[in-house]
C-alpha cells in the first residue's frame, strides 16, 4: 500500500513497507569529534585528551575507532593530526563560521 506525500512542486509515492535506512553511527561519530574539536578552538588536544574530554573516561579506552575518525576527518580535509595534536583545517573553522551565522 503506497500513499501520496504532497509537497509544493511534485508529490512522491512513498511505500509504507520502505525501509528507513539505519542511523550511520560512523558519520555521527565523525559529526562530534568535528564539532568537539571546532568548539574547543584555538585550544588543541591529542587523541587521548580529546577521549577524556568526550567521555570523562577514566580507565583505559579503546583509542582505534577514534583514530579512524580522526584519518576520515584528515581524507577530507577538515582536521590536521600531526605530532599526536589535533587540530581543525583552516576551511573547518571558516565553514563551521559561516554556517553558524544567522
Amino acid at each position: 500500500m503506497a500513499r501520496r506525500r504532497q509537497g509544493k512542486k511534485s508529490a512522491r509515492t512513498v511505500s509504507l513497507t520502505e525501509s528507513v535506512e539505519p542511523v550511520d553511527e560512523h558519520r555521527l561519530f565523525e559529526g562530534a569529534v568535528l564539532e568537539m574539536i571546532l568548539g574547543l578552538h584555538p585550544e588543541h588536544l591529542t587523541i587521548p585528551e580529546l577521549v577524556l574530554r568526550m567521555t570523562g573516561a577514566r580507565e583505559e579506552p579503546d583509542y582505534e575507532p577514534l583514530r579512524e575518525v580522526i584519518r576520515d576527518l584528515r581524507g577530507a580535509g577538515l582536521v590536521r593530526h600531526e605530532q599526536e595534536v589535533i587540530e581543525p583545517t583552516h576551511a573547518a573553522v571558516r565553514a563551521a563560521d559561516l554556517l553558524s551565522r544567522p
